[in-house]
């Protein structure tokens, strides 16, 4: 029964392991997506609009200051904590994906998109308010 039991197991994890493990490009976007998404909101909850803006991407710091974003972000909940992305979808260098941050007590969807920096690091090209930064 034990060996039975060794088997099945052991056939189990190759079985995943052939259908997109850690070898999947694919599957290591979206995994670097997603921890991205819980640093950024953890950063964010922690030490304010600041604390993500940090993790903008280049191209939208370059046309968005800080103190353009956070007159743009001042209406936007802000996070006590992360509870989850989902949905993730990436497109060669774009990626979108729902992140449910923790505000007021509250799960809030919000849509985020990513862009790869110099194809080495996501960094954020949008957040609910970041259209408003005009400076």
């Amino acid at each position: 029964m034990k060996m039975l039991l060794f088997v099945s197991v052991a056939l189990t994890v190759t079985l995943l392991a052939a259908c997109g493990g850690d070898d999947d490009p694919d599957d290591a976007r979206v995994g670097a997506v997603g921890d991205l998404s819980e640093n950024v909101v953890d950063s964010w909850a922690a030490n304010g609009i600041p604390g993500l803006y940090g993790f903008l991407h280049p191209e939208v710091t370059a046309n968005c200051s800080l103190e353009g974003f956070e007159d743009a972000m001042e209406d936007q909940p802000e996070p006590t904590g992360w509870r989850n992305t989902r949905d993730i979808v990436v497109t060669d260098d774009v990626a979108t994906a729902t992140v449910i941050i923790v505000a007021g007590g509250q799960d809030i969807e919000q849509d985020w998109t990513f862009k790869l920096e110099q194809g080495a690091r996501w960094r954020l090209t949008g957040v609910p308010g970041l259209q408003e930064c005009t400076s």
